[in-house]
Order: C-alpha cells, then sequence, then structure tokens
C-alpha cells in the first residue's frame, strides 16, 4: 500500500477530488468537505475521503459529501495515523494509483462527476434542448465549416472529442468569394440545412491569422474578418475567433491515451500548464492553463518568430552559416526567424543552403524538382536517402526542431503535457525518431536538462486537431452562454439580490412568459411554493424547462455593442507569410 497523513484539509481535499474531474466545481468540493467534517476541525480524516470516493452517490450525496455503502476495499490505520491500502476490492482502482494516462483521470473520480452531472441535467425531468454551433477551419485557400446540434446538458470529458451531432461539413474554395462572411452567409442560408427559423446560437472560427480584439486580417486574400459584424449580420448568438494553432490546442484536450506516443516517460501533473508546439507549413506555438473551475484555456503564442540560435557541437559552425546565409538570402535582415529554419519552408531553407554549400554532392534531378517548386518540402522528405543532402537538411531541421521543442519546455515548464504535432510532424514523425537528432536536441539544455526530462513530451499521431479543438470550444461557449442566459433570469427574479428564489417566483415566471402547463409541471415536481433556490440548483432543474418555453430565447440575439471601434487594416497584425517573403 501506499502511506498518506491521516487527514486532509479543504485544499488537499479538493486537489484529490477534481483531480478525478475539472468540472467539479471548487464550491461543490467545499460543500462535500463541509458536509464530511462534522466537528468543524478545518480537516477530515483521509479515511472519510476513501469512503467517499467509493461509495454509490446519488446527485445529493455528491453535492452533501453523504454515502451510500462503504466501499469494499481494505483499509487500517497505522500507529502513526497515517491511513493504506491493501489490495481494494472495489469496483474501481483508488483514486489516488493511476499513472499511466496522460489524462490523469480516476476512473472513480471520473464515474462519479458522470452520474453527478447525469442526474443534475434529468433533474427536471427535461433536458436542455438541442442548439446549432458552428465550428470552421479557415486556411488561406479553403474554408471548412461544420454544423452540430448540441444538447448544453451534454458533458464534455477530458480525452474524448467534444459532444454533438455533425449535421453538415462542407469545404469551400476561398478564391470565390469576396469574404469570410459571405462563405458563411451561404452556408447558414443555403447549405446548412437548417429549419427556417433556426439560428446559430455559438460559431467558432479557426483562423490562420493573429486575432486582436475579435478581429482577424488575411494576408492572401486580403480579407478582414470582424466577429461582431458577422453575430449583427447573420444573427448568431456569439462568434469567437482564435488563431488555427489555438484551435490546435483545444483539440489537444480531446486526446486519448492511445492517441498520443510518449517519447521520454514524463508523468503528466494534474492541474498543471499544457503547451502545443507544431511544425507545418510554418511553426505553431500556443499554451494551455486552467481556471479556477480547472477548465482549460488556450492562448496563442507567435515565439516561432523569436531569433533563431545556431546550435553545433565545438568548431562545427554549420548552423551558424546557415544563419547568414539566410541573412543574405533574405536581402540582409539582421534577424532571422526560428519559423525560416523549423517549417516545411525551413526545410527547403536547410536544402537550399546545402546545395550553396557542397554543390557537388547534389542529386542533379532531386534538385531540378527542388527548382520547380521551391516551397514543396515534400521533395526533400521523399529524397532522403543515407547520404544525401536531403537528408542533412532534415537532420538539421530536426535537430532546430528539437532545441525549439526543449526552449519551450523551459519556458513554460509544461508540466501537464508538452505536445507534439504538425503536417510536417506527422509525415516524418517515424524518421525523426529514428535518427535521434530531435530528442537528443530536446534534452540537451545544460543544467536544466532535468526539466526537458520532467516535462511530458507527447507525439500526437492524428491530423484533425484543427477542427476538434474548434469544435470543443464552440461547445464550451455554448455552455457558458447557456448559463450566462439562466443566470441573468436568476438574477432578474432575484429582487432581493440574496442570491436566493423561490419556487413560487419561478413559476411566476413560467405562468407570465409560457404556458399554464409549465408552471404546473414545476408546482407538481416540488409542491411547497415557499421552496428556496440557489442559482445551482435553479439551472439544473429548471433550465431545460425555461429553455423548452423559450423565456430565455431573447437572449441569445448576442448583443452587439454598437461602440466598439473597428480596427484600421493598417492596425491589424498581418499572419506571417510562410514563404520567402522579404520579412524574417
Amino acid at each position: 500500500g501506499r502511506s498518506f497523513d491521516g487527514m486532509l484539509d479543504l485544499q488537499q481535499f479538493s486537489m484529490l477530488v477534481r483531480r478525478g474531474d475539472a468540472s467539479i466545481s471548487e464550491r461543490d468540493c467545499r460543500s462535500i468537505f463541509q458536509h464530511l467534517d462534522k466537528e468543524c476541525r478545518g480537516k477530515i480524516a483521509f479515511q472519510k475521503f476513501v469512503d467517499w470516493s467509493y461509495a454509490p452517490k446519488s446527485e445529493a450525496a455528491l453535492h452533501s459529501g453523504s454515502t451510500g455503502s462503504p466501499h469494499t476495499g481494505n483499509s487500517k490505520t497505522n500507529s502513526n495515523n497515517n491511513t493504506t491500502f491493501d489490495n481494494p476490492t472495489g469496483p474501481v482502482s483508488p483514486p489516488f494509483t493511476r499513472q499511466s494516462s496522460h489524462i490523469s483521470l480516476p476512473p472513480s473520480c471520473v464515474a462519479a462527476t458522470r452520474r453527478r452531472k447525469s442526474s443534475l441535467s434529468e433533474a427536471s425531468g427535461v433536458k436542455q434542448p438541442e442548439r446549432f454551433v458552428m465550428a470552421a477551419d479557415c486556411g488561406g485557400t479553403t474554408s471548412r465549416l461544420m454544423l452540430y446540434s448540441v444538447s448544453p446538458d451534454e458533458v464534455i470529458e477530458p480525452g474524448k472529442v467534444a459532444p454533438g451531432r455533425l449535421t453538415k461539413e462542407i469545404k469551400y474554395p476561398n478564391i470565390m468569394f469576396k469574404s469570410l462572411k459571405d462563405i458563411v452567409e451561404v452556408f447558414v442560408t443555403q447549405d446548412s440545412g437548417m429549419p427556417r427559423n433556426a439560428r446559430i446560437t455559438v460559431a467558432v472560427f479557426a483562423l490562420a491569422g493573429i486575432v486582436i480584439d475579435g478581429q482577424c486580417r488575411f494576408t492572401n486574400l486580403d480579407w478582414v474578418v470582424n466577429a461582431k459584424e458577422i453575430e449583427r449580420d447573420l444573427q448568431i448568438g456569439r462568434v469567437e475567433l482564435i488563431n488555427d494553432f489555438v484551435a490546435q490546442g483545444y483539440g489537444m484536450l480531446t486526446l486519448a491515451d492511445d492517441e498520443v506516443v510518449n517519447l521520454n516517460g514524463g508523468v503528466p501533473r494534474y492541474g498543471a500548464p499544457k503547451s502545443c508546439i507544431g511544425a507545418g507549413t510554418g511553426l505553431g506555438q500556443c499554451y494551455l492553463v486552467p481556471d479556477a473551475e480547472g477548465d482549460y484555456k488556450c492562448y496563442p503564442s507567435e515565439g516561432a518568430h523569436g531569433e533563431f540560435g545556431p546550435r553545433g557541437a565545438g568548431s562545427d559552425d554549420t548552423q551558424l552559416e546557415l544563419l547568414k546565409y539566410l541573412k543574405v538570402k533574405l536581402s540582409g535582415w539582421n534577424r532571422i526567424s526560428v519559423e525560416r529554419v523549423v517549417s516545411g519552408t525551413g526545410i527547403c531553407n536547410i536544402y537550399e543552403f546545402l546545395a550553396h554549400k557542397w554543390p557537388e554532392h547534389i542529386d542533379k534531378e532531386v534538385h531540378r524538382r527542388h527548382l520547380l517548386s521551391p516551397k514543396d518540402a515534400g521533395i526533400i522528405v521523399t529524397s532522403a536517402t543515407p547520404g544525401s543532402l536531403s537528408e542533412k537538411a532534415l537532420q538539421i531541421f530536426s535537430s532546430c526542431y528539437g532545441a525549439q521543442t526543449g526552449t519551450m519546455a523551459l519556458f513554460l515548464q509544461p508540466y501537464g503535457g508538452l505536445y507534439v504535432t504538425g503536417g510536417v510532424t506527422k509525415k516524418i514523425a517515424d524518421w525523426m525518431l529514428k535518427d535521434g537528432s530531435f530528442m537528443e536536441a530536446y534534452m540537451d539544455k545544460g543544467r536544466l536538462t532535468p526539466i526537458c526530462e520532467q516535462v511530458p513530451l507527447l507525439l500526437v499521431k492524428g491530423d484533425d486537431m484543427g477542427q476538434r479543438g474548434a469544435h470543443r470550444r464552440a461547445v464550451t461557449l455554448l455552455q457558458q452562454l447557456c448559463r450566462e442566459q439562466a443566470r441573468s433570469l436568476f438574477n432578474a427574479l432575484d429582487e432581493n439580490s440574496d442570491g436566493k428564489i423561490t419556487l413560487a417566483e419561478v413559476q411566476d415566471v413560467a405562468r407570465q412568459h409560457a404556458d399554464w402547463e409549465i408552471a404546473q409541471k414545476i408546482c407538481d415536481q416540488y409542491g411547497d411554493s415557499n421552496r428556496v433556490f440557489e442559482f445551482e440548483e435553479f439551472y439544473s432543474r429548471f433550465a431545460g424547462l425555461l429553455a423548452e418555453a423559450n423565456i430565455t430565447a431573447e437572449m441569445l440575439g448576442g448583443q452587439v455593442d454598437e461602440a466598439q471601434v473597428n480596427l484600421q487594416k493598417d492596425r491589424l497584425v498581418a499572419p506571417p507569410d510562410r514563404g520567402n517573403s522579404q520579412a524574417s
């Protein structure tokens, strides 16, 4: 068994409970803890947590901390007041034993949370109606729009694709349209298949550009996308623009254990930051941190546009010469960004440098194909035979990629996991790991190498993280919006602002804005019109009924702030060119 201090304070108790499922709120943890702390000492015996964790729970038990039946494992308290386990035989493992998963979710807490949320959504007998949400992945040449039908009651679970039923998915060529808004309008009004009176509640657009104040500028098409304009003109409840790699970051939260490869054996820590890096046409980076409720929020990073730092053992100046070559190639700019080397375009730049340095080693056929398509990294990748310039280019690329990944590990210390993704990464992953230059450079951080060893380095197998991430973010926003609507209604009913309302007040609003049938359902279920509800119980029990009656429908319109100032186009940062323009 494993020994633990026999007493837990609130912080320790919350950490153990929320390690199982971050959606269990601090308020719920506090309520459970206070119920278990009968003596009001501010501490409870660890055994109480064990019994609560193993016992079957009703909704009330999950909120109050009461238990149905004790766990079936054998526990004991030794002379040092430490609780130990001896071969637990219950239906699930103790919540502190699971270490293999990159998600780090104890099964007992996952099951408990699933039971709790299911019972909450069914408490009123009416689930919230499904809403339409849109997720879009918009690149420089095409835009993929996806429409989902989602119930706000459905649970977003770590390690699983976000809930929702895909009803329509269409890919549009950007060149056929004058703006992204035109594409969305065609999709919504003609192609989506929605009923005529239906509306999209939430839309999330993952864009290949830098988002500033809800606006984003495309370079190749000279488009400017404004979230508020799309909300207003297309009557979408809420629109959010995110960077395309931020969408990748949210996609990481949907990955199951078998969708990643742990490259260094690091064990993810619950509640720790996460980060993501991916080499594709360019080099993307982002990071994720949990909020007070344990839900991760993803933030963009443009760290790939920091300065490229040459490396090399001893007198090896190859990468230093590469830096000098790129400065000359790019018209003498006094800096070269990492992305000029660590990207698909970077592979081409490296090959050109090697061909310039060692022309006698050029493979004429490979070089001819490269000159015809100078930005096609696939030519270099497929011709990387042993001893060739193409193989040397991939070795330099992999080494620089590993070094940048290691630098990210030092900057952010993402002990929740550092995910490696991207189109180029996926295509050369097997070669990169077999060659070893990536991992060697990742670990080459001198005295701080132990940090890189402890940061879990996770190679992503799939290539649909952007679409999965935009979908997950859209469902999260839907749930937030529904809670905001319910909160607005609750506050309107709470005339004395004491955080409580009575059943009679809920019945009154149902009679005034819906019909007597809804009010009667409420009355039949609870009877006592003087019963008092706080917000969480109000939301869980009445949101479905009130939403079904369209009482909060007027709140779905996405109020447009007319005072918002549209930024001038030249103030919007253009996304970096992924080719060989003169801006480094």
